[in-house]
């Protein structure tokens, strides 16, 4: 008899493989071999997949494996103790290699040695160098403290931010099992998983993990989930055939992956490869040889933090040579404290490391608010400059998790799966007999899937089992209460699913008399067909299966509750339905049912119970009643063809890197909108035949593995030559299937090779490597494995593809507000360097001293600074090219507006208030003229002037304190209206908001508090060396305000014009060769065949292509010809929705 099971887990007996010490097992994949292995099993290493089980048997003799005359497992002793001991201590224990651990002391002294905090350290350093000389200059004692204490922190600072890496290596080693079930001596027994050595015979079963890479001996309806490891969504179904010669490994079904998991049936198998040797150990040792890439931002940091140094140290040595040249060889100690010294601290931006950390930190926790969590800041801004996404597609692109697509039953296809309309063709009255009423009884009691409630606020359904069977559930769930209904069936036989049948059966009995009458009362039509159509107690015999098998087993089908007999048209409708959901490359699954007589009774028995087992030999397999088909597929998630969209308006090309079949990626990915008519991708109703049959692109050199315009076989990437690159390259999306871990990481560094800056994103162990190489890596943060998360830079914490377009919107305001912080930080250093340079070089009184100079740095400029950091984003932004990686943050035209034009102006307004003091006082700059040596400073001689005025050492210090002070408040003013100015690029200041970034209106607050502290509070005021100043003085500030204002204003009207003007040379150019390129352009983006490249082709292309050109800043201007030749223009009335994308060769 078949015992009820209400769970549905298959019901096959294996009492022979139990009697000889075998039981279930599960299947993966392999891929590498072990290092030290017995003689005799060499042979084997790294072909077990293509050998048969005899061959296998041979190749592990002390494994004592014994196959039978057909070739199929018989029993194994597996190895002995004393052998299994031997082998551990030769090869080691079953584990990953641990990483070598860099000292704590060794990351901290990195950050110290940074080039930067070395600058900054030689200047505090010689800050007490010359306090040493003289020690009547406290300040110099002061201001070597605080830039030590600058240098402390923000070396602890970086400190704490890297030592929060995580453990990668030991997130690998967390996959493989605690215990594993294995064969020894004959006997079976539980060892760690740690102590399993090549050889061992391992048993395991449904919920298992694999502990090893494994060959496969015997299995039982064995479907394993590896997606993490091959990026299949598909389950493997094992085997224990032979590979076909020439296979890869991880292609191969009758091996299996240290680290998958068992969904459904048993194996029992030979372990071939341990520890670092299997596929997730090799995958551990290419993530961790491809190390942590420097970020973009990390390098141009330096690169400008080298120029100020070069800066720097070279003026200062300049003028300190033309300061002791003028005076002649004397008070050159002075001049150097003094000169040399201040001109270095005048030149760094102190406060440039701190700001830069907490706007990246507060953008970091903006982006988790939109969850995306920031592991390395300074990948913030990479993200933003990503001009490839480089994305895989099972679990980030799709939901990994199959559902049902679409239903074809009653000759009708059934298409939105949770309408109000279908859920009214599913009606839940017990005597009902709607086709569809039995077709969801089919597909919930033939199902091994099982349904568990989650913890979570939202409490939905989890499914669990195999894929297939857990979206025939939650379908059927939508509509029933799938658990009542299978309580209405006691399942008296069943045969598993297996791949040379492909077909699952049930044996149903109907427990419930309501059920039974429905069955019985379905006589319908005037058919004979002893389907669902019995007049006695019978069983109901449920079907699923492969189409084709399901529709050979049928002779009838149901049209709303009646069964007729199948014909020739019924046949044509079956196979335009299947052509349509293969056509999407859709896993479709048949569905039909009949009713059987009772299974025999054994007389002699006492149970009263059924005995005959059910066998292929005596299950019912024709005469059935076809029910409908119904298709499945791995759906992509929600708003990620919007995402993708948003991507191409951006101007960033989506490629789909997967170890999916390249037939199911294309689908997909012409369905999210990355494979368009731009590409040749639009081919949604061909079948699987027609789209093998796709014609290439007429090319000379054809680009190797080209399985269709856009879509390419990744094992061939190694084939590619600069010219494929270019030409993949220049697609705006690509799909690269069947990728293994390698072939990944080999398409990423080809885009990286060129000038690329790529984004991948994945969430599965084989995504690793790729992740750690990638400018920037982006794991799923929900159901991303622990080793891509570790690898990744960034993670997505709701697996939404589509918040990767949010983080690149943050990376790209990011690098718009640093680039106003550094133009707003950069401008003061002019108005602070000029006054020492006075000072050397014509002997006047020092303007500002060099305690003033660190507030301003560390002070007044920090908090406006950071301020910007809160600057929303300016319109257009997400319809920018990609920065190109030949732009630097800090270029040319940053450094000529904040160093001669900006700073130009402000020095001017603080020099004339400057000059205001000493005429306030009846001094001249010829009076002062070669004075500043010995007079107006700290502790100065006596003054006496041509004209007989005499001026007293505290008169003297009055002076240069007011002067120092009109200097600084001019300064500190100046940069307040600087703050406003420099809000926006692109449109007039007078038409920004003040209020829409309420920090900055804070920030300067904040530096005109500290301003204030620093000149009137007495103490402080003689600390930095201030004096209080005349009223007069806070109005110099508003000529560093109108030049500032005026000069904007300027080049905005500038920039129109020439904007206007590239417009119309660009129009005369396109005309004069609008035929050939118009027809090109139609072509290429699927216009219709008869299109003539006619005048107003050419205009609409042209108007399409030039719309949007009015760009920030000089560093956009010139980015035109910065990507191979290619240059973008993106439409800015073009609707979200339906942005196309225009590509023009030049």
């Amino acid at each position: 008899m078949f015992p009820h099971h209400p769970t549905l887990i298959p019901q096959t007996k294996h009492k022979k493989l139990e009697e000889a010490g075998h039981g279930p097992a599960t299947t993966t994949n392999n891929h590498n071999s072990h290092n030290n292995k017995g003689a005799e099993e060499q042979a084997t290493a790294g072909n077990e997949h293509v050998q048969s089980i005899r061959d296998v048997a041979d190749s592990f003799p002390k494994s004592r494996i014994v196959v039978s005359e057909d070739g199929a497992l018989k029993s194994a002793q597996g190895l002995s103790t004393e052998e299994a001991q031997h082998r551990l201590e030769e090869d080691g224990p079953n584990v990953l290699t641990p990483p070598k651990r860099t000292p704590q002391w060794v990351i901290f002294l990195r950050q110290l040695l940074d080039p930067f905090m070395l600058m900054l350290l030689a200047a505090a350093i010689l800050s007490w160098v010359a306090y040493g000389l003289d020690t009547t200059e406290p300040l110099n004692l002061w201001l070597g403290v605080i830039l030590f204490a600058v240098v402390l922190v923000t070396s602890f600072m970086s400190f704490l931010q890297e030592r929060k890496t995580s453990n990668l290596m030991s997130l690998f080693a967390d996959l493989s099992p605690p215990k594993a079930l294995v064969v020894r001596d004959g006997a079976q027994m539980e060892v760690e998983a740690a102590h399993l050595v090549v050889g061992d015979i391992i048993v395991f079963k449904e919920g298992d993990i694999v502990p090893a890479d494994v060959r496969i001996l015997h299995c039982s309806a064995l479907r394993v989930e590896c997606s993490s490891l091959t990026g299949e969504s598909t389950p493997i179904v094992g085997t224990v055939e032979a590979a076909t010669p020439g296979t890869a490994a991880h292609e191969a079904t009758c091996l299996g992956f240290s680290g998958s998991q068992c969904l459904q049936g048993s194996a029992t198998a030979v372990v071939v490869r341990t520890g670092d040797n299997t596929m997730i150990g090799k995958i551990a040792s290419a993530t961790a040889a491809a190390g942590s890439t420097d970020t973009r931002l990390g390098r141009e940091v330096t690169s400008f933090v080298r120029f100020v140094a070069v800066l720097a140290i070279s003026m200062a040595a300049v003028f300190f040579a033309i300061g002791v040249g003028r005076q002649k060889g004397d008070n050159a100690l002075y001049i150097f404290i003094n000169g040399f010294l201040i001109v270095i601290v005048a030149n760094v931006p102190q406060g440039l490391p701190a700001t830069v950390t907490s706007l990246l930190t507060i953008t970091a926790r903006r982006m988790a608010a939109n969850n995306m969590f920031v592991k390395r800041l300074a990948v913030v801004e990479t993200l933003g400059s990503a001009s490839v996404i480089a994305s895989d597609k099972t679990g980030t692109i799709t939901q990994n998790r199959m559902s049902a697509r679409a239903l074809w039953s009653n000759r009708v296809v059934y298409t939105d799966l949770g309408s109000h309309n279908l859920t009214a063709a599913f009606p839940t009255a017990h005597n009902d007999t709607t086709t569809l009423h039995w077709l969801s009884t089919v597909a919930c009691v033939c199902n091994h899937a099982t349904r568990q409630m989650t913890k979570s606020v939202s409490d939905e359904s989890e499914y669990i089992g195999n894929p297939s069977d857990a979206a025939l559930l939650q379908l059927t769930d939508r509509h029933y209460h799938t658990d009542l209904r299978r309580k209405q069936f006691d399942i008296v036989g069943e045969i598993p699913f297996n791949s040379r049948n492909k077909w699952q059966l049930v044996i149903g009995r109907p427990t419930d008399p309501r059920v039974r009458a429905a069955a019985n009362d379905s006589t319908a039509t005037a058919t004979t067909t002893p389907a669902i159509t019995a007049t006695s107690d019978m069983d109901v015999a449920m079907l699923k299966g492969a189409p084709e098998i399901v529709l050979s087993k049928c002779d009838s089908y149901m049209m709303n509750g009646e069964v007729i007999p199948i014909n020739a048209d019924f046949e044509r409708e079956f196979t335009a339905a299947l052509e349509r959901f293969g056509g999407k490359s859709w896993r479709v699954i048949g569905l039909c049912a009949r009713l059987v007589p009772r299974m025999t009774h054994d007389d002699d028995d006492d149970d009263g119970e059924d005995d005959t087992e059910l066998t292929e030999d005596n299950a019912p397999l024709e005469g059935y009643v076809l029910l409908g088909l119904c298709a499945l597929a791995d759906p992509p998630r929600p708003n990620v063809d919007r995402a993708v969209a948003a991507c191409r308006t951006a101007g960033i090309k989506v490629y789909m890197v997967t170890g999916d079949h390249a037939l199911t990626a294309a689908a997909i990915a012409r369905e999210v909108g990355i494979l368009t008519s731009t590409n040749g991708g639009d081919i949604d109703d061909e079948d699987e035949h027609h789209l093998n049959a796709v014609a290439h692109h007429p090319a000379a050199d054809p680009i190797p593995g080209e399985f269709q315009p856009g879509v390419y076989m990744s094992h061939s990437v190694d084939k590619f030559t600069d010219d494929h690159w270019r030409r993949v390259l220049s697609l705006p999306g690509a799909v690269f299937a069947r990728a293994t871990p390698q072939q990944k990481l080999t398409i990423v560094e080809a885009c990286q090779r060129f000038g690329e800056i790529v984004a991948v994103t994945g969430d599965g162990v084989n995504d690793a490597p790729a992740l750690k190489q990638a400018d920037i890596g982006i794991a799923m943060g929900i159901k991303g494995n622990a080793v891509a998360k570790e690898a990744a830079d960034t993670l997505l914490m709701d697996d939404n593809f589509a918040s990767i377009v949010l983080g690149v919107e943050q990376g790209r305001l990011i690098m718009d507000n640093l680039r106003k912080t550094i133009r707003y930080l950069l401008t003061h250093l002019m108005p602070e360097i000029v006054p020492v340079l006075m000072n050397l070089a014509l002997g006047l009184p020092i303007g500002l001293t060099s305690l003033q100079i660190l507030s301003i740095d560390l002070g007044t400029e920090m908090a406006a600074g950071i301020s910007l950091a809160y600057e929303p984003a300016e319109p257009g932004i997400m319809k920018r090219r990609p920065r190109s990686k030949k732009k630097k943050m800090v270029n040319r035209e940053l450094l000529t507006y904040s160093y001669l034009i900006a700073g130009g102006i402000e020095m001017v307004a603080c020099f004339l208030a400057y000059v205001h003091v000493f005429s306030s006082h009846g001094l001249t700059l010829g009076d002062v003229f070669l004075k500043g040596d010995n007079h107006f400073r700290a502790n100065p001689d006596p003054l006496c002037l041509s004209d007989g005025r005499c001026f007293t050492p505290a008169q003297q210090e009055e002076i240069a304190g007011q002067a120092t002070a009109a200097w600084y408040m001019t300064l500190i003013l100046g940069q307040a209206v600087h703050l406003w100015v420099i809000k926006s690029g692109r449109v007039s200041i007078f038409r920004t908001n003040p209020l829409n970034n309420i920090v900055a209106v804070y920030g300067a607050i904040v530096a005109v508090c500290i301003m204030l502290i620093l000149v009137y509070v007495p103490g402080l005021q003689v600390f930095v060396g201030a004096r209080t100043p005349e009223g007069i003085t806070w109005v110099f500030f508003l000529i560093a305000a109108a030049g500032l204002i005026a000069y904007t204003e300027l080049k905005l009207l500038w920039k129109k014009r020439r904007t206007r003007r590239r417009r119309r040379r660009r129009r005369m150019r396109k005309l004069r060769s609008a035929g050939t390129e118009c027809h090109h352009h139609a072509l290429v983006a699927g216009s219709s065949a008869e299109a003539s490249p006619d005048s107003s082709c050419n205009t609409s292309y042209i108007g399409t292509c030039d719309e949007d050109e009015d760009d920030d800043d000089d560093d956009h201007d010139d980015d035109h010809d910065d990507n191979g030749g290619r240059v973008l223009h993106l439409d800015d009335h073009a609707d979200s929705a339906v942005h196309e994308w225009m590509l023009a060769v030049v």
